[in-house]
């Protein structure tokens, strides 16, 4: 008793079959770990746009970036001092990206 191609077909069709859902399930997954880091993030995400806003209109009339930093940080956003300049720094690279 072996088995027929008929048998061998349908077991490698029905290997294929799995591997597609779980594949499915995994990228299920993945998509509400994304989905949930999103929401868990937007608050953080808005305060980063609002603090790139001000750089825009104001950063230049500052006399450094750590005088900036220390102006935002608390006031403008509730976040930390080193937060605050490490988005200044993000900011001053990605204006320097736009001009080069």
């Amino acid at each position: 008793m072996g088995i027929t191609v008929a048998e061998l077909s349908m077991a490698d069709a029905h290997t294929i079959i799995q591997d597609k859902m779980i594949s499915y399930f995994e990228r299920k997954e993945k998509d509400k770990a994304t989905n949930a880091a999103k929401a868990r993030h937007a608050e953080n995400r808005a305060m980063k746009a609002l603090v790139y806003k001000w750089c825009a209109e104001n950063l230049d009339n500052r006399p450094s970036m750590d005088a900036a930093a220390t102006e935002i940080a608390g006031k403008l956003v509730p976040v930390g001092w080193r937060t605050a300049r490490k988005w200044l720094t993000e900011y001053r690279k990605s204006v320097r990206e736009r001009i080069a």
